[in-house]
């Protein structure tokens, strides 16, 4: 999938939920894209914190997915900024994924920005499906 010059690429599904799916790291962001789309949604993807930012000012999301530890702006930063500012994703379910599970100073920062899920790395496919059913029901 090619980004546009602001790492942000569209992966048409079969429209089940928008996701906006936000991480710094090629590899990770391949097999997500994969695995939602052949799930039947709509996957955006971002390259870095910026261009999901861009992306989330423009376009209304059914989940946000973001990793917490990228170069530009971390997880819990871009959630906190998406829950502050006037963009279309104010209330958008928002899942951050971390190599930190047990790390207490993380789970209290997604707790106070909004982060409604933290989910860990390496990625379990399933518990990404059952998160986003539970947080985000197609109807």
């Amino acid at each position: 999938m090619m980004a546009d010059r602001h790492g942000i690429a569209v992966s048409p599904g079969g429209g089940s939920l928008r996701v906006l799916l936000v991480d710094d790291a090629p590899f990770v962001r391949e097999i997500l894209e994969r695995i939602l789309t052949a799930a039947g949604h709509c996957c955006v993807t971002a390259e870095t914190g910026a261009a999901g930012l861009l992306a989330a000012e423009s376009s209304n999301f059914d989940v946000v997915i973001t990793d917490h530890e990228m170069p530009d702006i971390d997880g819990c930063t871009l959630i906190e900024r998406l829950r502050n500012g006037d963009g279309p994703n104010q209330a958008t379910p928002m899942i951050l994924l971390s190599g930190y599970i047990g790390d207490e100073a993380l789970t209290a920062r997604a707790d106070a920005v909004g982060v409604d899920a933290v989910l860990g790395k390496p990625i379990v496919v399933a518990e990404v499906m059952s998160t986003m059913a539970r947080l985000a029901p197609v109807v």
